[in-house]
């Protein structure tokens, strides 16, 4: 098993825009892909600031959904009309977690 954070910082007065497109678009194209999300967050001193934790079997599993993720339709379009008037994000990291043999998972 391999997770993966991603980070997401919102543009300026986004934050509301990029969870919104989360709730509404993404999740479900995400589920398309088998990409399991375990949770998302939102930092308590920085609402800007969106964290989401995926679960995948393997380093290649998780490869291959992004890339079908990323070259779906489906999600271009949203991706297109939800940035308009520019882009949702600052900025996002991806840091891949593997688990120990001392801790349960999610």
């Amino acid at each position: 098993m391999i997770y993966e954070l991603r980070e997401y910082i919102a543009d300026e007065n986004k934050e509301e825009a990029l969870q919104k497109r989360f709730k509404n678009h993404v999740l479900s194209i995400f589920n398309k892909h088998s990409i399991e999300v375990v949770g998302f967050w939102r930092e308590h001193n920085n609402p800007a600031k969106t964290m989401y934790l995926c679960r995948f079997n393997s380093l290649e599993e998780k490869e291959k959904a992004w890339d079908a993720f990323k070259k779906d339709p489906e999600w271009q379009r949203i991706k297109n009309e939800s940035e308009t008037e520019g882009a949702l994000t600052k900025s996002m990291t991806s840091t891949l977690l593997e688990p120990v043999d001392f801790s349960s998972q999610p």
